[in-house]
């Protein structure tokens, strides 16, 4: 590529990136400015203030301890237990030695 050619493709970049940057400003400075009025609180704002206010307030009460290690090991275990179970090789199982343990 020739000089010339490498200044007029940068000098193409800066007068796009200068339009694209106006038309920019220009629709920033012409948005709408929306001026809430106070509305009344919702529900659940209105819930949430009070347990906020509890916390502020308070806020060693709601700090927990740290799970161990074993409840951990515990839990993943069972997890797994209820995620074979669901497996339809596991419940198919089930239903049959369901069925021949059931008395005729």
């Amino acid at each position: 590529m020739k000089t010339s050619e490498i200044i007029l493709r940068l000098v193409a970049l800066i007068l796009l990136g200068s339009y694209l940057l106006a038309k920019h400003r220009q629709r920033v400075r012409n948005w709408p400015v929306k001026d809430f009025p106070d509305l009344p609180a919702r529900p659940l704002e209105a819930a949430l203030q009070a347990r906020v206010q509890q916390i502020r307030e308070d806020y060693s009460a709601e700090l927990h301890s740290p799970r161990h290690a074993g409840n951990r090991r515990a839990n993943l275990i069972a997890r797994a237990g209820r995620t074979l179970r669901c497996l339809d090789y596991f419940r198919d199982r089930e239903a049959e030695h369901e069925h021949q343990s059931r008395p005729s």
